[in-house]
């Protein structure tokens, strides 16, 4: 039982890790989008 559990909590933070980065990366992504266009626009 406890196996199971120790694997519960690991599928968790590891999916928890995941969604962080991939929000981390969708951030970065949108915060240099958010950085070019006024450049695009200005020039």
């Amino acid at each position: 039982m406890k196996k199971i559990v120790k694997l519960g909590v690991f599928l968790l933070l590891l999916s928890v890790f995941v969604s962080c980065s991939d929000f981390m990366y969708a951030y970065k992504t949108v915060a240099n989008d958010v950085k070019n266009k006024p450049v695009a626009t200005n020039e």
